[in-house]
């Protein structure tokens, strides 16, 4: 059987993302076209179309290169290695895919741009499953900066989510139909407040929540550009009031 920390290791090393909330343990490509999960021991690959994984196709030459360096490391044959053309040994027809269940599509592999056919897709959806997809957040989404020091004087390290990705989420998850309703600014000689009402269709209703974004004024950081960067904070505290991004919002990680 395959070891998970050894198909880890190669897949760190040939530049792939392992995803933090798939059903099973899932690897991509940079771009998020192609990747691979461990199933039950086995290695299986697929594409990524319109947010979805696909399996009905062969890989690409880099996964398949990394599926062969697997299996060699491994000490294991093919037999380990799910084949897109493989035969039933008894009918002699071509064996079904097996598909993942649903939960484990699209929650990490939130695609750049949202295409037709996806959109199309979603609406079939109730806006809070969509929602729901997004309250946990992939590992290579998640950043690190210094937020000042402690009482001890150590350097205090928080995580986030950068916005433009938080924007995409809430996209995906309301179709577009969500806005943010600026209501004040506050401008000091260190600071600029921004502060509003986050609003959204869900399921029918509008739903708000309050939206308050703070960025420091220094050499680096003019009045106008702080103010851009408030009222982006202030839009990822609203979204976050909604769920998006618990796990990094509310301290899991």
């Amino acid at each position: 059987m395959i070891n998970e920390a050894k198909v880890n290791e190669i897949c760190m090393r040939n530049n792939l993302t392992k995803l933090s909330i798939s059903k099973y343990p899932t690897w991509v490509d940079k771009n998020r076209q192609e990747g691979m999960h461990l199933e039950a021991g086995k290695i299986e690959s697929f594409w990524i179309k319109d947010g979805e994984k696909v399996y009905s196709e062969a890989p690409g030459l880099h996964i398949e290169n990394i599926m062969k360096e697997i299996m060699k490391e491994d000490g294991n044959d093919e037999k380990n290695t799910e084949t897109h053309d493989k035969k039933d040994e008894q009918t002699g027809t071509k064996a079904e895919t097996k598909q993942p269940e649903k939960e484990d599509r699209a929650i990490a592999l939130l695609p750049d741009i949202l295409t037709p056919v996806l959109i199309s897709k979603w609406e079939t959806m109730r806006t809070v499953d969509r929602m729901l997809m997004f309250q946990k957040t992939p590992k290579d989404q998640i950043f690190e900066r210094k937020a000042g020091k402690d009482e001890n004087g150590k350097n205090v390290v928080v995580s986030y989510v950068k916005g433009n990705y938080m924007i995409k989420e809430a996209n995906a998850a309301f179709l577009f139909d969500w806005r943010f309703i600026h209501q004040g600014l506050s401008i000091s000689d260190v600071a600029v407040c921004v502060y509003g009402t986050l609003e959204a269709n869900v399921d029918g209703k509008t739903m708000s929540r309050p939206a308050v974004g703070y960025e420091e004024i220094n050499k680096k950081m003019t009045a106008q550009l702080a103010i851009k960067s408030a009222t982006t904070d202030a839009i990822k505290k609203g979204l976050s009031l909604f769920g998006f991004n618990s796990d990094v919002y509310g301290g899991e990680v």
